[in-house]
């Protein structure tokens, strides 16, 4: 599931680059203005990876996760429904910001989610099947855009690809919360059973050895008989 999800990141984000420069001519937006937000895209990716290397411990990498997984269809959905300049500028930073931090976010989940012993196999499997819907996304939006008005319709589309992402990502993340909480819940519920048992048969190790010490004068005496039962009885002897 982590996979399909950072999958359809990677796709949507393929086409927004092969169909950018068209979509915002087609938005009538000048040479200059077009570039403008063009260059902002690198800078924002750069920023994004100082922001998660400064506060990236801070935060859990779930949360950080769907952050950066929510960044794209955001930008996504400002830039179909954007016209001004500064609605685009946002855009690119948003959509440049998640690009940043989407690669350092996945290679920190890995370990969490799978352990370290097979990460490298499980993590060339996954930038694998990213490098492939990137190198898909442009001919499979080309194909779109045939039966689509415009850009902006496309760019909608491309908005749920990525909402359908960040909502897998979400139910995973819980998924993997829930798992760990069971893990968590047996592994005290395991210890508390080993201490209780510990305490029990130290207890009954230090009865035997003190009643081992006792005369048989001890032993018919009412009032030690009563204590020695509640004794036993604590410690289930009976």
């Amino acid at each position: 599931a982590l996979t399909l999800n950072f999958a359809s990141y990677t796709f949507v984000a393929g086409a927004m680059w092969a169909h950018m420069a068209p979509a915002l001519a087609a938005k009538g937006l000048s040479s200059g203005d077009a570039l403008k937000v063009l260059v902002c895209i690198g800078p924002a990716q750069v920023a994004g990876r100082l922001v998660f290397a400064l506060l990236g411990r801070r935060f859990d990498l779930r949360h950080l996760g769907l952050a950066t997984l929510a960044g794209m269809p955001l930008g996504c959905l400002l830039f179909a429904l954007g016209q001004s300049l500064a609605a685009l500028l946002l855009f690119a930073l948003l959509f440049g910001m998640a690009n940043g931090v989407s690669t350092l976010v996945r290679g920190g989940l890995l370990p969490d989610y799978f352990g370290r012993a097979a990460l490298g196999r499980i993590g060339g499997a996954m930038s694998g099947m990213a490098q492939f819907a990137r190198a898909f996304a442009p001919l499979a939006t080309a194909w779109w855009f045939v039966g689509l008005p415009s850009y902006r319709e496309l760019v909608l589309a491309l908005v749920g690809v990525g909402a359908v992402g960040w909502l897998g990502f979400l139910l995973a993340a819980e998924f993997a919360l829930a798992v760990l909480a069971d893990i968590l819940g047996r592994i005290v519920s395991l210890i508390d059973s080993l201490l209780s048992e510990r305490v029990t048969n130290s207890s009954s190790i230090r009865l035997m050895e003190h009643a081992a010490t006792l005369d048989l004068e001890d032993f018919e005496n009412a009032e030690f008989q009563d204590q020695f039962r509640r004794m036993t009885e604590l410690l289930d002897f009976e």
